[in-house]
């Protein structure tokens, strides 16, 4: 008895709500204050506190908060496009059910028709 399954990869692009943040709110913070001045500066400011910018809440409006929630713990993701939706990339795979190949989903592959296949 043969074990073959069919993989299939895709990409997904999401995006969250837009935020709309003033860097100025951000410049007389205690520990990680702002000292940028493009938007680009502003930007990977945001993105280098990442989470932690809710240790500074409490130096922030509650409108800065809102704001900053749409992108992080309260963002709501929207998909904007699947490269699924241009068509089928997959293959097939033999091999045999097991548990230790979890990295595979739990199927030891043997052999594979891997390529890029649109159909």
């Amino acid at each position: 008895m043969i074990q073959i399954r069919k993989s299939q990869q895709y990409t997904v692009t999401s995006v969250t709500e837009v935020a709309k943040l003033d860097p100025e709110k951000f410049r007389n913070l205690s520990t990680t204050p702002y000292t940028g001045e493009t938007d680009e500066d502003f930007m990977n400011y945001i993105e280098e506190l990442g989470y932690d910018l809710y240790d500074l809440y409490d130096e922030l409006d509650e409108e800065t908060q809102t704001e900053l929630d749409k992108l992080f713990d309260n963002a709501d993701w929207d998909e904007i496009h699947s490269t699924a939706w241009d068509g089928e990339d997959s293959w097939f795979e033999v091999g045999e059910v097991d548990e230790e190949y979890r990295k595979t989903g739990g199927f030891r592959v043997d052999h594979d028709t891997f390529k890029s296949t649109t159909w």
